[in-house]
C-alpha cells in the first residue's frame, strides 16, 4: 500500500528536482484501490504538496480502472474530483484493458488517457492495434484530454504515433527506469542533444 510516508518521499523529491533543475515537468503517482480506503488521502495530498510549496502541476495521479471498478465508485470519484480542483492532473492508466472504459471518461474526473502496451507493441504490425490506438488519439482528441501511448519501444512507433497525433510516448525507446540520482544528468544530457 503506497503509505503517506511514500507519497511524502515522493514530494520531497519533486522539490528537490524543482530546487537543482532542470524542471522535472509532472511526477505521476499509481494509487491502488487499497490506497482510497484511506479517507483523507486528497487531503493528505494536497496538504503534503502545500508544505513543499509544490505546484499541483507538478503531480499527477494514476488509477487503472480496477479502482473505478470496486464497488465505491462515489467515494472514488469524489476524492479525484477534490484532487483535480486543486489542479492535480487524474490519468486513467492502462486504458482499454478494464470495463466500460468509455463510461469511465464519463462518469469519473479524468485529464489523461495512458494507452496500454499491449496496443504499442504491434502497432507497426497489426492492422488492429493500429485501428485501435488511433481510436482512442482521436477520442482523447475530441473530449480534450491528454493522450500517453505506454510501452514505446521503436522509433517505428514514434514515428507513427505522432503521425496519429498522440501527444506523448513513454517507453524503453527514451529511457530504462534509472535510479533518482541519474535523472538530472539525463534530462541535461537529452536537452543538449536536442539544441
Amino acid at each position: 500500500m503506497l503509505s503517506k510516508r511514500l507519497i511524502g518521499k515522493v514530494v520531497s523529491d519533486i522539490r528537490r528536482r524543482l530546487d537543482a533543475g532542470p524542471d522535472p515537468g509532472r511526477v505521476a503517482v499509481n494509487l491502488s484501490s487499497s490506497e482510497f480506503n484511506q479517507p483523507d488521502l486528497a487531503d493528505d495530498i494536497l496538504r503534503l504538496l502545500k508544505l513543499a510549496r509544490i505546484p499541483t502541476k507538478h503531480f499527477e495521479v494514476e488509477v487503472t480502472e480496477r479502482v473505478l471498478l470496486d464497488g465505491r465508485s462515489g467515494h472514488v470519484s469524489a476524492m479525484l474530483e477534490k484532487l483535480r480542483k486543486h489542479g492535480v492532473q487524474i490519468a486513467l492508466d492502462d486504458f482499454g484493458m478494464g470495463f466500460a472504459s468509455l463510461t469511465h471518461l464519463k462518469q469519473f474526473p479524468v485529464d489523461h488517457i495512458k494507452i496500454d502496451r499491449s496496443f504499442v507493441r504491434d502497432l507497426e504490425s497489426n492492422p488492429d492495434d493500429e485501428a485501435i490506438v488511433e481510436a482512442v488519439i482521436g477520442l482523447g482528441g475530441s473530449l480534450r484530454l491528454l493522450v500517453t501511448a505506454e510501452g514505446v519501444e521503436t522509433e517505428g512507433q514514434v514515428r507513427r504515433l505522432q503521425e496519429m497525433g498522440c501527444h506523448a510516448v513513454q517507453g524503453y525507446y527514451y529511457a530504462r527506469p534509472m535510479p533518482a540520482a541519474e535523472i538530472k544528468n539525463f534530462i541535461l544530457l537529452k536537452s543538449s542533444s536536442r539544441s
